[in-house]
């Protein structure tokens, strides 16, 4: 019981309880024919033999007829029965106890010494057989050594049985009557339970099993059957007859199943071990014929185990795994010869990118490893000649990889230098003597002394003059900003530039602040420029205001002069008509005596002139009166454009002294202050437009009023001349 995986460790299961009895068991019931001598079979363990005790037709090691330690004057209280399953269980009348394992008391001396040993025989679920050790739990496919040892002392001591002398045989088997006899009389008093079953179906599933344990088969007639199976107590816990002959039947026919499908898988099972046999059998081949291999392994007995007509397929199958085989091993030779090969190249000093194969191969016939080596003497040409192209390929991108390294750490050095060439300005700029107006040529002596600069000559990429200007560029594109601060500074301060205002005035204002620490000296120069012409601007346009005014005031005092009545004539004097306006706003407007008389005076010689026009051309001097009045109206407007288009061109032209960075600062500006400008100019000319529009009807009304008062007189006149002619 012990080889049987999963075997009982207590009681078997269900209803059935051996150790549960209370009573030892009892003889097979009444009417049951007793065993027969000339059967051959040995009847159960409960009951005793119906035969001389001289006579031994089963294994003498039966645990019913003996045991290494038995007494005659003691019997054992072991006795073996089947339970419903048909497991075997066995059964202790002292202790009332029932266990799946066969007891020491029954055992034989090799079952004693099987059992001694902790390592145990199983069989797994596919069948196969493996060993587990009781008391290390560890299980091994392989047989171990320990039990191998008991196996074979068990051997040899059957085999010293058996040669023994025949007075040892004689006296066994006189020990051996004696033990049957008193076995015999003590099995009387021992009497077998009946067995029952809980339902039919597994009354029907027990006498089954005791079908096949009993190795009937299907071609077993009944009456054969009945001879093996009448002993168990399970066949006489079946009443009816005919029954169990219903049951046998069934049984028949599930056996030829079973036997039909055990032959179909024996013949698998031959084929199988036909096809492994030719596998690893060293003599096939690929190219191994069929009448050639059955000339060879014609008295092997996996050829013999396959009938005629599977053989040819079997050996076919077993072709085609040697065919993958065969070519899996030159695969797998290939791949060994390549990788050696590669290893050789690699051990090659003086192989290089540069060499070629012809030169390779001399080199190969010089290498003592590669001629030594007969496989990789049979290797494929093709396969070395690529293995070499891609060795060289791999010299080739290190070689690659080397030449860039080089060029990076070149690179590298390169940027280093540039950086520290940058190091260099900002020094400069730190200590004052670079700015954003700086030029090369004023700072090449102090550079070109420095051994930055130096490293950087000769080099790729960006020279010394490109970055001396790049870094020139920067400050100068801090100027915007930078400008805001100053502005920002100054606000706070108070402090407001003026035409007047000294550069060094504006430095100190703004140097105080902490905000001016990061501001380039040039940028606050090009700032101080622009605040100044912002100055000279708002100077210009203070002086412009005051000119309009003035000419305002100037003209509002002539219109007053013209607008007079009586009418001012030309012979007047200011004396004779001062007092005649001096309580007017026109009048009290001009501050000063002088001008108001110099204002007279231009308009007396503007009346005298329009008299003199009047009196010469009549209509036409009228007309050239008024275009005269349009166009110095429209020479005023003229005049005030062409002074702005002066201004411009002021503005645009640049001092010498200014340096190219300061011109560039301008443009940049101009197309923002054009803009200002243009709508300042449209505010500034607006007044002077209609100051000029109202100078030409005042002007206007000035010659139509000296045109009647002239025509007044020139009709006096000739009729005064009439008169005198008369006289």
């Amino acid at each position: 019981m012990s080889g049987m995986p999963g075997g009982p460790r207590g009681p078997p299961p269900g209803n059935f309880q051996p150790g549960g009895w209370s009573a030892p068991p009892r003889m097979p019931p009444q009417g049951f024919q007793p065993f027969r001598m000339n059967m051959g079979m040995q009847p159960p363990p409960a009951m005793p033999p119906h035969r001389p005790p001289g006579i031994q037709t089963s294994d003498s090691n039966s645990p019913s007829t003996y045991s290494p330690h038995f007494d005659p004057q003691k019997k054992s209280p072991w006795t073996e029965h089947q339970a419903a399953d048909g497991r075997t269980f066995f059964y202790n009348s002292e202790t009332k106890r029932s266990v799946w394992e066969k007891p020491d008391d029954l055992k034989s001396r090799s079952e004693l010494l099987l059992s001694q040993c902790s390592w145990k025989e199983h069989r797994a679920d596919d069948g196969r057989i493996y060993y587990y050790n009781s008391k290390t739990k560890e299980s091994i496919w392989t047989k171990p050594k320990e039990l191998t040892e008991i196996e074979s002392q068990i051997a040899q001591e059957n085999a010293q049985r058996v040669q023994s002398p025949i007075t040892t045989q004689s006296k066994s088997a006189i020990v051996k009557a004696m033990e049957a006899t008193l076995s015999a009389v003590a099995t009387p008093e021992q009497v077998v339970e009946e067995i029952k079953f809980k339902n039919k179906s597994e009354m029907v599933d027990a006498f089954k099993k005791l079908l096949s344990e009993k190795k009937i088969g299907s071609n077993t007639s009944w009456e054969n059957a009945l001879k093996i199976i009448q002993s168990d107590p399970i066949f006489s816990a079946l009443k009816g007859l005919s029954e169990k002959k219903q049951i046998f039947n069934q049984y028949k026919t599930q056996r030829a199943k079973e036997e039909k499908e055990e032959q179909r898988q024996k013949q698998k099972k031959a084929k199988e071990d036909l096809e492994t046999f030719l596998v690893e059998n060293e003599r096939v081949h690929s190219n191994l014929k069929f009448r050639k291999a059955e000339q060879l392994f014609l008295d092997r007995p996996q050829w013999r185990a396959v009938h005629e007509r599977d053989r040819r397929e079997v050996f076919q199958d077993a072709i085609v795994l040697v065919a993958k085989r065969e070519k899996e091993e030159a695969k797998r030779l290939r791949k060994q010869n390549i990788k050696k090969f590669s290893q050789i190249l690699d051990k090659m000093p003086d192989l290089t990118y540069k060499t070629t194969w012809t030169e390779a191969q001399q080199m190969l016939l010089d290498n003592t490893e590669f001629t030594e080596d007969h496989e990789l003497q049979n290797m494929d040409k093709e396969d070395a000649l690529i293995c070499f192209e891609d060795h060289i390929k791999e010299l080739e991108k290190e070689h690659e990889e080397e030449k860039e390294h080089k060029k990076k750490m070149l690179k590298r050095q390169q940027r280093k230098n540039r950086e520290g060439f940058l190091v260099l300005l900002d020094e400069l700029h730190e200590t004052g003597q670079l700015n954003s107006m700086s030029l090369w040529m004023d700072l090449y002596v102090v550079i070109s002394q420095d051994q930055r600069f130096t490293a950087m000559l000769g080099q790729s990429g960006s020279t010394p003059l490109d970055l001396f200007k790049f870094y020139v560029e920067d400050l100068k594109a801090r100027f915007y900003d930078e400008k805001k601060t100053v502005k920002e500074i100054l606000k706070d301060k108070k402090f407001t530039v003026e035409i007047n205002t000294k550069f060094e005035e504006m430095a100190t204002i703004v140097s105080v602040d902490k905000r001016s620490e990061n501001l380039d000296k040039g940028n606050l120069k090009l700032t101080y420029n622009s605040l100044v012409e912002k100055a000279e601007a708002r100077e210009k346009e203070r002086e412009k205001e005051e000119a309009r005014r003035i000419k305002k005031i100037e003209n509002n005092f002539k219109n007053l002069l013209a607008e007079s009545d009586p009418a001012i004539q030309p012979q007047d004097s200011w004396q004779s008509v001062r007092n005649l306006y001096a309580s007017h706003p026109a009048f009290t407007a001009v501050d000063l005596e002088s001008d108001r008389e110099r204002f007279f005076k231009e308009y007396i010689h503007a009346l005298q002139n329009t008299c003199f026009h009047q009196h010469k051309g009549g209509n036409k001097a009228k007309k050239k009166l008024k275009k005269r009045s349009r166009s110095n109206s429209r020479s005023s407007g003229s005049e005030e454009e062409n002074r702005k288009k002066k201004k411009k061109k002021k503005c645009r032209s640049k001092s010498p002294s200014e340096s190219p960075s300061d011109s560039a600062e301008h443009d940049n500006k101009r197309h923002k202050k054009s803009k200002k400008k243009k709508s300042r100019k449209s505010k500034s000319l607006t007044p002077v437009v209609h100051s000029a529009s109202e100078e030409g009807e005042r002007t206007n009304s000035e010659s139509e009023l000296s045109e009647g008062e002239l025509e007044r007189r020139r009709q006096k006149l000739l009729q005064e001349l009439e008169d005198g002619q008369i006289a």
